[in-house]
């Protein structure tokens, strides 16, 4: 890996594809120093127990990572047990989290997930005002999706909550559109409150909040870097809304 990283033009951010680059804390020590002498500047997707580990944190800097993507999922340990992911505060709370990986100068990018069973309006825009408070560089505000053959589409088919069974190939469907009725908020409510956090979020004024006053410092590659992925997004949303499938 650090032959071929070696090879790569050293200008451009360079980012680990690995689902989670902390699955084995000797290989990532071991990839650590072996890449931190070619002095690259990269990203990566990593879970949030890391941050249990602040040396390891020290390393990730050291060996120039600017950016993470960690996925909080939910604010809610309702949710995350739901999820099978209540390991996800062992690390301490978010913010704390989140302080960690700025103080070593690491831009983050955080995604939620709603639409489950805990989940309200209110939980919604709780994710939403974390995310402005801890001032991610980024995030993503997932509605729930149910994928054919999985567990949660049959609980959710078995339960006759689901609204378009094969959303997938409806022809009416369209990005954004409740795939299926929450357990304590209607679907239309649902929708719209997934669609308002994600405009509020990528806002000219909330760009300019978290991307310029970054609690990561100010650095011309990593801030450009963000500041341009915020831009993208922005578009991306406002672009997707409504949209069929595929067009």
């Amino acid at each position: 890996v650090a032959a071929e990283l070696e090879g790569l033009d050293k200008k451009k951010l360079i980012f680990f594809v690995d689902d989670n680059l902390f699955n084995s804390v000797p290989a990532l020590n071991a990839l650590l120093s072996a890449i931190r002498p070619l002095r690259l500047r990269w990203s990566c997707q990593i879970s949030i127990d890391v941050a249990r580990d602040e040396r390891l944190l020290d390393r990730m800097a050291e060996a120039g990572c600017i950016f993470a993507l960690i996925g909080f999922e939910s604010l809610s340990e309702v949710n995350l047990r739901q999820m099978g992911k209540r390991w996800n505060h062992v690390s301490g709370d978010y913010l704390s989290v989140v302080k960690k990986f700025h103080q070593r100068g690491i831009a983050l990018y955080g995604t939620f997930v709603f639409g489950y069973d805990a989940d309200t309006a209110e939980t919604i825009q709780n994710s939403l005002d974390f995310a402005m408070e801890a001032k991610l560089e980024i995030a993503n505000f997932n509605p729930l999706t149910p994928t054919p053959g999985s567990p949660l589409y049959e609980r959710l088919l078995s339960e006759n909550r689901l609204l378009s069974p094969k959303w997938w190939i409806d022809e009416n469907y369209r990005y954004g559109d409740p795939i299926f009725v929450p357990s304590s908020m209607s679907a239309k409510e649902f929708a719209h409150k997934c669609f308002e956090v994600k405009k509020a979020f990528y806002s000219w004024r909330s760009i300019a909040y978290r991307v310029l006053g970054s609690d990561a410092g100010f650095d011309w590659f990593r801030t450009s870097m963000v500041g341009l992925a915020n831009v993208i997004s922005r578009k991306e949303v406002l672009r997707k809304q409504n949209r069929l499938l595929g067009e």
